[in-house]
């Protein structure tokens, strides 16, 4: 029960001792550092309290009296004192060990007597060999070590302690549960082993694990609860398995109580941290994406551009808003700045995108129009090739009776220009224009149609041997559009003619459910659907398979087919030197491009070419049955007239028709 003390403390013990204090306890108090001593006697002084890391040591037991008890044990191990006064105690780690002290000071045993280390001091065998001592206690299997200690004479031992870990077994009157394991004593700390290390009769009881793993039959393992493949984590607060395995925090988040949370009022919206105020896809609430154009603020998607018929819009960039609300660029084009551009960033002209580089009436930049009979080429106007400009407009000088062989030349009275010299009368050329509207299906008195008796005439005039001397062209009235009609609305697409036509928002160009796309443009009528050209056999053919290709299905935009014929016939006379007329075969008047048009719209196209230079007169032949409702010998008169030929001619049947066509060949025909 001695505590073990430093060897000068004992020699200073001894030294009392010796001074002569053979009826009292060698202690009276407790070691250096204890708090409080106990009073000795001769039955022992009680141990104080020691408050550092060793006990008090109890008084010796000096006249046979039992030793005080030590102080307790401030240190790792707890209270190590055994309460037998002739044992060391010791506090190695956290573990207390006992052994027999000295058979001198506090330790020795009296007269007679030896230490058990379980027992105390008991009554000692007397001997004089280590035989007479084996003899006596050999038998005692708890004993080893047996022999006759040389000065005092007396049987000494040791206890049973196989394992060598100062604990001998409980058989043997010890704490030791397995004498055969140096790791298994009485206090040895507890481990997750399946064994009962600190021999307290309970098996893994108090052994510990490291991080969150438990003691299961034996060994570590981590709990179903807190287990993610190899892992064993704490789900509450794991980033990376927060509240279930594989369930990561964003970046910006943190795992409390098994919930990912964001910082700074963030939330977490398909994985991330989002800012709800202001975040343009989740405003407000987790996928409330704001439209196009719109942007998130306070939680509200607000429009930060354009609002446009509910819209919110970028009229810098929407074709279909450019520079404003509801003003579509046209088709190909796209909107930059607010401005509607073609394609390599040219400027869009009057909704279209025309090629400056040729474009006559947009030579070189919008609406900068060639006159003159000049073409644009890399975008300028010139005169082609054989022609002169001659007071700004480009003559043929071979042919022209104002320029003949040079500008200002003019050739006299009755005479024309030939290979640049004055001639007499020039030639005539004509070109055919022939009504193929619906109503042309309408029968005549002869049961004919009105197309077939126009068809029928045609084709025998071209064939006459009078007609010989002239040029002929033919053209129609309606002909499909060559190039994709723009528009804004449905107006412009249903004034072809096709009522189920529309406008597709998306290109800004017509659809049309009809077989055909009727243009309204006079550049389409302008190339003839047959180039004036003597009437040889390959000429007749050429037209008589154009009329039987052809059929009465369109509507009238009559002034926009006589302004493309009258153009095409004033660019022939100025290539040719000929004089050129149109002749019209008509049902009608204008009804078409748009359907408001009227026959001022015809009188208003022919008059500029009946009085320009040269001239380009316009006849005009009314086929159909007098007294029908669409029989308009006033308003064919009223184009004859501004056409430079008077009055019309009556197109009754297919002789009659036949009989105008000679008339107007002969009379233009003659020479000036």
């Amino acid at each position: 029960m001695i505590r073990r003390a430093s060897a000068a403390f004992l020699a200073l013990a001894m030294a009392v001792a010796a001074c002569g204090g053979g009826s009292e306890s060698l202690f009276q108090g407790n070691t250096a550092g204890a708090d409080a001593g106990g009073a000795g006697g001769d039955s022992g002084g009680v141990g104080g309290a020691n408050s550092d890391a060793a006990s008090g040591s109890g008084g010796s037991q000096a006249k046979g009296g039992s030793a005080g008890a030590g102080g307790a044990d401030a240190g790792g191990c707890g209270p190590c004192n055994d309460g037998i006064s002739c044992t060391l105690d010791e506090c190695q780690g956290t573990v207390c060990t006992h052994k027999v002290g000295p058979n001198s000071g506090p330790t020795a045993c009296p007269t007679g007597t030896t230490c058990d280390l379980l027992k105390g001091c008991i009554a000692a065998t007397a001997c004089t060999t280590d035989d007479q001592c084996v003899a006596q206690l050999g038998s005692d299997a708890c004993k080893t070590g047996i022999k006759c200690d040389p000065q005092s004479h007396v049987c000494t031992y040791k206890p049973l302690d196989k394992d060598q870990d100062s604990f001998p077994p409980v058989v043997c009157g010890g704490t030791d549960c397995d004498d055969d394991n140096p790791a298994i004593f009485k206090g040895a700390i507890e481990v997750c082993d399946g064994k009962d290390n600190d021999c307290d009769g309970k098996t893994d009881v108090g052994a510990t694990c490291s991080g969150l793993q438990t003691c299961t039959a034996g060994a570590c393992s981590c709990p179903p609860a807190n287990t993610c493949g190899a892992d064993c984590i704490d789900k509450q607060t794991s980033d990376l398995h927060c509240g279930t395995c594989g369930n990561a925090c964003p970046s910006a988040a943190h795992c409390q109580a098994g919930a990912c949370v964001c910082t700074a009022g963030a939330a977490i919206c398909s994985g991330l941290c989002v800012d709800l105020d202001n975040d343009p896809n989740n405003c407000g609430s987790c996928n409330a994406k704001c439209a196009a154009g719109y942007a998130c603020q306070n939680k509200t998607c607000l429009c930060t551009k354009t609002p446009c018929n509910g819209a919110c819009i970028d009229t810098a960039s929407d074709p279909a808003n450019c520079g404003g609300c509801n003003k579509p660029c046209g088709a190909g084009q796209s909107c930059v700045s607010g401005q509607c551009t073609c394609p390599g960033n040219v400027a869009a002209c009057n909704g279209a995108c025309p090629n400056y580089q040729t474009d006559p009436f947009n030579c070189g930049g919008c609406a900068i129009a060639c006159t003159g009979g000049k073409t644009c080429v890399s975008g300028s106007c010139q005169c082609t090739s054989g022609l002169s400009a001659c007071g700004g407009v480009c003559v043929n000088t071979l042919v022209d009776p104002q320029n003949c062989g040079s500008c200002g030349v003019k050739c006299g009275a009755g005479k024309s220009c030939s290979n640049g010299v004055c001639i007499g009368c020039p030639l005539a050329d004509l070109v055919v224009l022939i009504d193929n509207s619906g109503s042309m299906d309408a029968a005549l008195a002869s049961s004919q149609t009105r197309w077939a008796a126009s068809v029928a005439a045609i084709k025998a005039f071209i064939a006459e041997a009078q007609t010989a001397t002239f040029g002929v062209g033919l053209q129609y009235i309606a002909m499909d559009s060559q190039a994709p009609t723009p528009c804004t609305d449905n107006t412009v697409c249903t004034s072809g003619g096709d009522p189920f036509a529309y406008c597709d928002t998306t290109t800004h160009t017509c659809v049309y459910y009809l077989s055909s796309n009727l243009s309204c443009a006079p550049s389409d009528y302008a190339n003839l659907a047959v180039s004036i050209a003597p009437p040889t056999s390959t000429q007749i053919k050429l037209i008589g398979s154009s009329l039987d290709a052809h059929s009465a299905t369109f509507s009238t935009p009559q002034h926009i087919a006589l302004q493309g014929a009258l153009s095409a016939a004033k660019t022939s006379s100025q290539a040719t030197g000929h004089r050129v007329a149109v002749v019209m075969l008509t049902d009608g008047i204008p009804n078409e491009c748009p359907q408001s048009a009227t026959v001022t719209d015809a009188v208003n196209a022919v008059a500029p070419y009946a009085s320009g230079t040269p001239k380009v007169p316009t006849y005009v032949v009314g086929v159909g049955t007098v007294g029908d409702a669409d029989w308009q010998p006033t308003a064919w008169s009223q184009i004859a007239a501004a056409g430079g030929t008077s009055t019309f001619y009556s197109g009754t049947s297919q002789a009659e028709i036949q009989a105008a066509l000679d008339s107007i060949r002969n009379s233009f025909g003659a020479c000036p």
